[in-house]
């Protein structure tokens, strides 16, 4: 998807949805493109989310005890807290559109 795509994307959601965005379309978005996980530290985890616009969203995640820290549950956090970045980016550029 490239950048316009991307914009009338955007532009189709709000036109379809009273001028709010959905969390299919946020899901589709990211379907589309790639998630990396890296785990640069012993005690953080991170969430790239690259959509194929090459718009690029990070998510964190951190323990305070390596020992606590669970591979699943640390992705999920940092995805989760990727998502809502995500959420932050596309509503900016909706805001920006509409």
């Amino acid at each position: 998807m490239k950048k316009k795509k991307l914009i009338a994307g955007i532009s189709l959601c709000l036109e379809q949805n009273s001028g709010k965005l959905t969390f299919p379309f946020i899901q589709s978005l990211v379907e589309t493109g790639t998630v990396q996980y890296l785990h640069p530290t012993s005690t953080m985890r991170l969430c790239i989310i690259t959509l194929e616009s090459g718009h690029e969203v990070l998510g964190v995640a951190q323990v305070l005890d390596p020992a606590n820290d669970i591979e699943e549950l640390g992705n999920k956090v940092a995805y989760d807290n990727a998502i809502g970045e995500l959420w932050g980016t596309i509503g900016s550029i909706a805001k920006a559109i509409s």
